[in-house]
């Protein structure tokens, strides 16, 4: 028993390091923030002011409360959550969950995968990474049902799977031929999410507390296309 408990530490303290628990907090204040600002154009794919991306990229780094001017910051802080979340330790996706999304699997449809994917990451990614990476893909969810009209399509859908494929997959020259079946199975892996890693109201209850002070103080090749 003692052994199991000793394991259960060490993998406890595995998933943790990819983050601190500060920064963490960071990070769920902006996903609050952005999930209130979700028809705002242009998120994750354009950059915005580049000193307040700065400002805000250090509070996530510092893990502090990142102190807006105004409500006309969403831009900056998808920039700033996409850069900080290129640069952490660990990848935000697993290297095996990645894997199993970027293998060819002929004959087995995209759902499947996906929700395969999903049990790879409810059975072996916890800790403050299981957090992080719950929250991302609950924030993407939110932001391709509720982004504006003007960025989605019947046949295209929400352009943001295509747009954060850098940040979740390390992707080579052989990944980039095939990026439209990756995306597709990214995609369903965000649609199944919810329900698949039981992202319910309930955490509502938790970002509430984690909102932003307010009047205080492309593509797939475009990985660097934000200069911090």
């Amino acid at each position: 028993r003692m052994l199991i408990h000793r394991m259960f530490l060490r993998r406890q303290d595995t998933d943790d390091d990819i983050i601190s628990k500060k920064s963490l907090q960071s990070v769920k204040q902006i996903i609050n923030f952005l999930k209130e600002h979700a028809r705002e154009e242009g998120l994750f794919r354009r950059a915005g002011r580049r000193d307040l991306r700065r400002r805000i990229l250090n509070s996530l780094k510092k893990g502090e409360k990142p102190h807006l001017g105004n409500n006309d910051a969403a831009l900056e802080c998808a920039a700033a959550l996409q850069l900080f979340l290129s640069h952490l330790k660990k990848p935000v996706m697993p290297h095996h969950v990645q894997q199993l999304l970027l293998a060819d699997n002929p004959g087995v449809t995209a759902h499947m995968i996906a929700k395969d994917a999903l049990g790879l990451i409810r059975q072996d990614v916890g800790g403050r990474h299981g957090e992080l990476l719950a929250g991302l893909l609950d924030l993407l969810r939110h932001l391709t049902l509720s982004g504006p009209p003007s960025e989605r399509s019947e046949l295209r859908g929400s352009p943001l799977p295509i747009a954060l494929l850098p940040v979740f997959f390390t992707l080579t020259p052989a990944d980039l031929v095939k990026w439209k079946q990756v995306a597709t199975r990214f995609n369903e892996l965000i649609t199944e999410a919810p329900e698949q890693l039981q992202l319910n109201e309930n955490r509502s209850c938790e970002m509430e507390s984690n909102r932003l002070p307010v009047g205080s103080a492309g593509n797939v090749r475009n990985r660097n296309f934000l200069a911090a």
